[in-house]
């Protein structure tokens, strides 16, 4: 794929700390603007000093709308009454009085509006005097507080801006990037710690750990009482450290003491199969593997598989991820052309990504499968290959989540996760809030399933959305939003086989194919 900014303004105040772009799960790193490490905390007041600095910091500059500096850290402070209900905090021009029930009640002068340093400094005096006063905030610990000044701060922002713990982040961070394991699922089944699979080319697959062993205990420690998550934290380790997995096998009498070495897992995002000379795909998210895991499998499909018709991507469920990893799975089904544009507030932004020669299936039908909880990185895979004529969707509207986040990872340890842009589609319409229309859709609150399978073998395309309405959404006005939102909706709960029985029967009859094909199609714009 090719990225084109339409701004050259280098890293600009991304140049301080780790920065990744990604869609409602989280990212890779965009750019090379790592730059400057933050220095290392020493101490608490230090410590709070620093976070809230880079916190209030990157929220002013990134977030996809202007804001007041002031506005962010004062509302940062009432967010302490989530710790202790007595906090109080008045604003007047030029001061802030800190009210803690009778016991206290001070006035601070506030910085000028575009001294950041200023009001971090002022941020960690007022919790300094606070928790002098407050037996609730003294008790607090460091990480308390940032979740909860972090959260008043972006409450009122938008839903996707978010703040994470250190623990949190780790784990966010070992599900996109991945970390050192051994690959190897665990659940509690009968108050038995199960190994329930093994990772493909795995260190547990070399060891010959089996699924259906009981782990016992990690390097001595005993999983009994622990939960599945505490498991996980016991057997991440550093990339090539050494772990011991003591288990339990049924047939055998004594316990198994195995020395596993540990690799870097990521987790599994894509499953395969085949069925009829038609290939399948389940994308449960995307994260750094995804394209990778796909085109393992879609690469010489015609040497391995020679008979096969076309593939179905089933895209339901997915709430997203990864940017890059959106636009390189619809890169892998195209030869050129646009796959999606982004853009925000901030020059970084601005970008549109094109993709380069080498359609994998080669040319061969491809349906792609989704519903309203396809969401994001979804969606830009769902609408990139719809406007290009390259993929025939079927099933019902998506979520309509058409904004970019970044994450920016915290001294602490923590991570901001901030929208930063919105994102287009191919046709230059804007995924949010009406999501991706389906060329065929197999919602019932439109026609039954019956009726539509009927037409369908009848040659006759039917239930089709009003794409001209959601390309122009824009322009309408309230009456044709509101009749715009009923198009084709999901509806929640509803499990069928329809989705897969037309896919299916568009794949095996060309002509209908190619005239669903067609009729979605948009003519692609560069924004």
């Amino acid at each position: 794929m090719t990225k084109t900014g339409f701004h050259k303004d280098g890293c600009s105040i991304l140049t301080r700390y780790a920065v990744w772009v990604h869609l409602f799960f989280v990212a890779p790193l965009l750019s090379a603007c790592l730059i400057e490490n933050p220095p290392e905390i020493t101490g608490t007041d230090s410590g709070i000093r620093w976070v809230l600095a880079a916190g209030f910091d990157n929220i002013e500059s990134i977030y996809i709308k202007p804001l007041e500096m002031s506005t962010l850290v004062i509302d940062g402070l009432r967010g302490l009454k989530q710790i202790d209900p007595n906090i109080e905090l008045a604003q007047d021009k030029d001061s802030v009085t800190l009210s803690i029930g009778t016991s206290l009640r001070k006035e601070f002068n506030v910085p000028k509006k575009s001294d950041s340093s200023g009001w971090a400094d002022f941020a960690a005096e007022i919790i300094g005097v606070a928790r002098t006063k407050s037996s609730d905030l003294s008790r607090a610990t460091d990480e308390r507080i940032f979740q909860a000044i972090f959260d008043g701060a972006l409450g009122d922002l938008d839903r996707f801006s978010r703040y994470a713990s250190a623990e949190i982040a780790q784990e966010n961070r070992a599900n996109r990037e991945g970390a050192g394991g051994v690959g190897i699922t665990v659940d509690l089944k009968d108050h038995r710690m199960m190994i329930l699979s093994i990772l493909d080319g795995s260190p547990a697959e070399s060891a010959d750990i089996h699924p259906g062993d009981t782990l016992l205990a990690v390097d001595g420690v005993s999983t009994d009482g622990l939960s599945p998550r505490d498991v996980v934290r016991l057997i991440r380790g550093k990339v090539n450290s050494e772990t011991k997995l003591t288990l339990q096998r049924d047939g055998r009498t004594d316990n198994l003491i195995v020395a596993v070495k540990r690799s870097l897992i990521v987790p599994s995002t894509v499953t395969q199969s085949i069925d009829k000379d038609i290939l399948s795909f389940k994308i449960s998210g995307f994260n750094q593997d995804t394209a990778a895991s796909l085109s393992r499998y879609l690469r010489d499909i015609k040497t391995t598989h020679p008979t096969v018709q076309g593939a179905i991507i089933d895209l339901r469920g997915n709430p997203g991820g990864l940017l890059d990893q959106a636009v390189s799975v619809s890169d892998l089904f195209l030869d050129n052309g646009h796959i999606v544009s982004t853009r925000g507030r901030h020059p970084d932004s601005v970008q549109l990504f094109d993709a380069e020669k080498g359609d994998l299936l080669q040319n061969l039908p491809l349906v792609i499968l989704i519903d309203g909880t396809s969401a994001s990185a979804a969606e830009i895979v769902a609408a990139a290959l719809q406007d290009r004529g390259r993929a025939v969707l079927v099933g019902t509207s998506s979520f309509g989540k058409g904004t970019v986040q970044t994450v920016i990872r915290l001294p602490n340890d923590g991570e901001l996760t901030l929208t930063w842009a919105h994102f287009h589609a191919p046709s230059s319409y804007s995924i949010n809030t009406y999501g991706v229309f389906p060329t065929v859709c197999t919602s019932t609150e439109r026609q039954s399933e019956a009726d539509l399978m009927a037409a369908l073998k009848r040659g006759h395309l039917i239930n089709q959305p009003n794409y001209t309405a959601r390309r122009n959404a824009e322009n309408l006005d309230d009456a044709a939003r509101s009749t715009l939102l009923k198009e084709c909706p999901w509806v929640p709960g509803k499990k069928t086989e329809t989705d897969w029985e037309v896919a299916r029967l568009l794949i095996a009859n060309p002509q209908l194919y190619a005239q669903a094909l067609q009729s979605a199609a948009a003519v692609t714009t560069r924004p």
